[in-house]
């Protein structure tokens, strides 16, 4: 490894999050263009009675989206939401209290599924075009635009026709809004929520925009746990995540889970999909006195799960989204690849945790190759920050 591969990158280039010369080019010449034919159109004045929020990304982001609901819900009680969202993401807003449509939209960029980038693309395309009928027959009157990366939703919404849009301009596509807001996320030391409560903001007479309702808010239901793990108190270990870079290192993981089985302490493990299957049955040759539910919950299931644990231990990953918005105590193995103010858990008993290296946020898409800001993070931090958390008053039971 050179010396170059710990330099830190900008995170973006000019207000673009397109840091390939070429890419980002292309996207300053589409906004030029677009500029030059698409006319500016003020908001609408007519009354908010429906509003859309878009959203195409993966769980634990739709989580995050989920705190600007009752914001808008309390400043336009009478208003109707739809969301839309990739259908990974359905199992986040379906039946939500305060969602009255979910439209779905499966970008190729961001599917995560085993088929070919053709497959993808003809995929969202029939997503699209199903998606589009769906929203022009709602007729809604604001659309707000929360990703910031490419690809967002402003051709759809402009499409549409929805007349009050608003979103970022980072992931091009600006001109297609008619209110807009730059990111410099560089030295920032805000979160992602605060930043969408920027946007909400920019809905035409909304007033005030109650900022500490901006808590994720997802639907909750009954579980029989017992049924499920027995009875007892328990800690969840949730060890993988969406990508194998943001993974703690696995004998990370059985030190920090021996610590927990010497305090008495029982263990439940969680997880999705092939990857984390196999990582959790090669930790249970280790560690088997855990409880071993990767694949086995449903979505209500994994969030209750969540809710009644006395704390929760997990890699980047939707599972600390859930415990923010269930208020479980969680400690989070974090990493410098981004900026972790921008995405830690809204909430106060999320303590986030890296090793401290000179060269993070390195905004980084593939990390390098040490990865010395997650894998050099030792147990007994974690295990400390855990003990501290579970002897902390606990916290009235959500709801």
């Amino acid at each position: 490894m050179t010396s170059d591969d710990r330099q830190p990158l900008a995170p973006q280039r000019g207000r673009y999050f397109m840091r390939h010369r070429g890419f980002n080019l292309l996207f300053r010449s589409v906004d030029a263009l677009l500029r030059a034919l698409v006319p500016r159109c003020a908001p609408s004045p007519r009354p908010v009675r429906r509003i859309l929020i878009a959203n195409g990304a993966h769980l634990g982001d739709i989580v995050l989206s989920t705190a600007i609901l009752p914001v808008i819900k309390a400043a336009y009680p009478d208003a109707r939401i739809g969301m839309l969202v990739g259908g990974w993401a359905g199992p986040v807003v379906k039946n939500h209290q305060l969602v009255d449509w979910v439209h779905r939209l499966d970008h190729w960029r961001l599917n995560r599924a085993a088929l070919s980038t053709r497959a993808k693309i003809q995929h969202w395309w029939r997503t699209r075009r199903q998606a589009l009928r769906e929203i022009r027959a709602r007729d809604y009157d604001v659309a707000l635009d929360l990703y910031f990366y490419f690809p967002n939703s402003a051709a759809l919404l402009w499409q549409a026709g929805i007349p009050t849009r608003i979103g970022y301009t980072s992931a091009g596509l600006g001109p297609l809004l008619t209110e807009s807001l730059d990111i410099d996320m560089a030295a920032s030391r805000r979160s992602i929520v605060d930043f969408h409560l920027d946007l909400v903001r920019r809905i035409p007479g909304i007033g005030t925009a109650r900022a500490e309702l901006a808590v994720p808010n997802i639907p909750r239901s009954p579980v029989d746990l017992e049924k499920i793990i027995g009875p007892g108190n328990y800690v969840v270990l949730h060890l993988g995540s969406g990508s194998a870079l943001k993974d703690w290192p696995e004998s990370s993981w059985a030190m920090l889970a021996r610590q927990f089985l010497a305090q008495g302490r029982r263990l439940v493990l969680t997880g999705t999909g092939t990857r984390e299957k196999e990582k959790i049955e090669r930790f249970r040759r280790e560690v088997p006195d855990t409880l071993d539910l990767c694949d086995r919950l449903k979505w209500n299931e994994f969030v209750e799960i969540i809710a009644h644990a006395s704390l929760l231990v997990a890699s980047d990953s939707v599972a600390a989204h859930i415990a923010a918005a269930v208020d479980t105590p969680a400690v989070v193995t974090g990493h410098g690849m981004t900026n972790l103010h921008l995405w830690r858990p809204a909430s106060p008993r999320a303590v986030v945790l890296m090793q401290a290296v000179p060269c993070a946020p390195c905004y980084r898409n593939g990390g390098c190759s040490t990865m010395a800001c997650l894998r050099e993070l030792a147990p007994s931090t974690v295990q400390a920050a855990c003990d501290a958390l579970l002897a902390a008053p606990a916290a009235v039971p959500a709801a």
